[in-house]
């Protein structure tokens, strides 16, 4: 009997001197003797402090005369917990103090519950400054690839009123060349402005809307090829994305420039896989082909020497083949943001 009493003491300052709010309650069964309510037979100092009252407030009342506004998962939870002794970890607020808790139910002997109330405001608050402060960089980043597509269709303006300054025709495709390549850019910039994902661009719907632009842009060019497009989505963080993008447009220039002269009719077949741990791009056309003994590290044009280095800066492998026609497939690792 000593021994009882002294585990029964030690539990009583247990109880009393916990710093977050507890209560017990015993079952409270109907005439089937089914558990329907909860009688509140214990209540700690720390609990009472939560109402700013004392414990004879509750003791001796049931669960909905203390609490008639409780949410009903969390009663539900302690009317199980008094029956079947399943212990409850449930997350509530206070809409009569104003403040969140998380809460534990769990049986101390048959028909009876013990309740743990911790007061969580300072983690809920930190995580609501966290939403918060998150939105907003959110935004500001929107707003600065915004502010960057903007500036670099500026730019692609400038080089279009720049051109009209010529009359030779090889100059004014030069300049011609560049917008495409300062527009590309804005397009990765706007697919991340319109996009959820603010760290990644997915390349198919990226190359959706290059391809559109690049054959409006060499109309007089394209009028007989047919461009076929087999693309897997892929995610490229922004880093890796706009060397790509900038491949992908040099590749499909040099295509609908120079792989069907004289208007000729030919396909041009665009496929983009997604490996999971590598990425495979190929743009295969049934054009006139390349030169005999082409070689793309020694190639002097510009958009060679532009692919050869956006190839090495994101360190992928470049093949190119010019038998029946020329493929170019450029293999990469997807590096993401997550």
């Amino acid at each position: 009997m000593e021994n009882k009493n002294s585990s029964d003491e030690h539990y009583r300052i247990l109880f009393t001197e916990l710093m977050d709010g507890s209560i017990i309650c015993d079952g409270v069964k109907d005439e089937q003797g089914n558990v329907i309510n909860g009688k509140i037979v214990s209540v700690n100092p720390a609990f009472a402090a939560y109402f700013n009252t004392t414990a004879d407030t509750f003791e001796g009342k049931t669960i909905l005369e203390s609490f008639p506004d409780i949410n009903v998962e969390l009663f539900n939870g302690i009317i199980e917990a008094a029956k079947t002794g399943k212990p409850l970890k449930e997350e509530i607020f206070s809409k009569v103090i104003n403040k969140n808790f998380e809460v534990f139910s769990f049986s101390t002997k048959p028909n009876q519950v013990g309740i743990l109330f911790y007061d969580i405001d300072d983690r809920i608050h930190a995580e609501q400054q966290l939403k918060t402060s998150l939105h907003e960089k959110e935004v500001m980043l929107k707003e600065i690839h915004h502010r960057v597509k903007n500036n670099l269709q500026v730019i692609s303006s400038l080089l279009d009123l720049q051109s009209m300054s010529f009359s030779d025709p090889l100059i004014k495709l030069a300049f011609h060349d560049s917008q495409n390549r300062v527009r590309t850019m804005a397009i990765i910039h706007e697919r991340i402005y319109n996009s959820p994902d603010l760290a990644n661009v997915d390349l198919k719907v990226f190359v959706d809307e290059l391809v559109p632009f690049l054959t409006t842009s060499y109309r007089e060019k394209v009028k007989n090829i047919k461009i076929v497009k087999q693309l897997d989505s892929a995610l490229l963080q922004l880093d890796s994305a706009i060397p790509f993008g900038l491949i992908i447009n040099e590749v499909l220039t040099n295509v609908l420039k120079h792989a069907f002269p004289d208007s000729r009719e030919g396909t041009v077949t665009i496929t983009l896989i997604n490996n999971g741990d590598t990425i495979l791009l190929s743009i295969k056309d049934d054009g006139i082909g390349l030169p005999k003994n082409f070689n793309c590290d020694t190639a002097t044009t510009l958009g060679y020497q532009l692919i050869t280095a956006l190839t090495s800066q994101i360190e992928g492998d470049l093949k190119v083949f010019g038998e029946n026609g020329t493929e170019v497939t450029l293999t990469i690792q997807p590096l993401i943001n997550s």
